[in-house]
């Protein structure tokens, strides 16, 4: 065979190896490539799944947030409706209300200066403002915490707010105890406006606790 024939055929074979090596590398730069993305993002999908809340959570979740629809109640309207087994007051203050309360905010009446608010751990300054949801919605446990387990009635008592007939303990408008056997105020419900503007949801974490 002449030489030059020798050559081409060499070079020939030579290219075609190196193109099929090349084809090679590159599939397997591929297949690496693929299988590391998927497996990033089946561990992002587990981390991002075992991150969320489970079914039980959920449900004590709703469990504890009730909600509340605004349109069931009138300005005025003074009720204690019953939640998860727990007597809560809902109170949408009229104008009178409002002007009655702003009456007994002198903190120098009250026995006790702080108030307790569900989910939360330190008792804050008992003003009315800081009570109130949108200056006019009213949410506290209907329950004496120093009491044994009555009922507190609304619109009723010495100061037009709240009476424990067990225990003939008056608390005013803002669930402030006022006069009678008591050392604390009513428990003060938290509550959100849902984003709609059609619902309140409530915090009834850590109902209080009464005397057996």
């Amino acid at each position: 065979m002449r030489p030059c024939v020798k050559i081409f055929i060499s070079t020939y074979i030579g290219f075609n190896y190196n193109a099929s090596l090349m084809n090679r590398i590159n599939f397997l730069y591929i297949v690496t490539t693929v299988t590391a993305i998927a497996t990033a993002a089946m561990g992002g999908h587990f981390l991002i799944r075992s991150g969320l809340p489970t079914a039980d959570v959920l449900a004590d979740f709703d469990h504890n947030h009730p909600l509340i629809r605004i349109a069931d109640f009138e300005p005025g309207d003074a009720r204690i409706i019953k939640i998860n087994q727990f007597p809560v007051i809902v109170w949408r203050r009229d104008f009178d209300d409002i002007m009655l309360a702003k009456q007994h905010e002198d903190p120098a009446l009250w026995p006790d200066p702080f108030s307790v608010l569900s989910g939360k751990t330190e008792p804050f300054p008992a003003q009315d403002t800081s009570l109130m949801v949108n200056d006019e919605w009213f949410f506290a446990w209907a329950l004496n915490p120093s009491g044994f387990g009555c009922v507190v009635l609304t619109r009723a008592g010495d100061f037009d707010g709240f009476f424990d007939p067990c225990r003939g303990v008056h608390f005013d408008l803002s669930g402030r105890i006022r006069k009678g056997p008591s050392h604390g105020n009513l428990r003060i419900i938290s509550a959100q406006m849902t984003e709609d503007g059609r619902y309140f949801q409530l915090d009834l974490t850590n109902p209080p606790k009464t005397r057996r």
